[in-house]
């Protein structure tokens, strides 16, 4: 598997989360598509080798 992709209601504290329980983060913000949708991405070496991505969509 390449990477899982999680939706979560907020990345931001997603983020502060996962850096606060030693997690290496490669997006340490997260970035943000045209569309308004969050992301960032989490090293594999954290995550068992698996690209992990958090995604927090838009109310739209």
């Amino acid at each position: 598997m390449h990477h899982l992709c999680i939706e979560v209601d907020d990345i931001e504290a997603a983020l502060r989360q996962l850096a606060a329980s030693g997690s290496e983060l490669i997006n340490d913000t997260p970035k943000t598509r045209p569309n308004g949708t969050r992301y960032a991405f989490v090293h594999p070496r954290s995550t068992g080798g698996v690209l992990l991505e958090l995604y927090e969509l838009t109310d739209g």
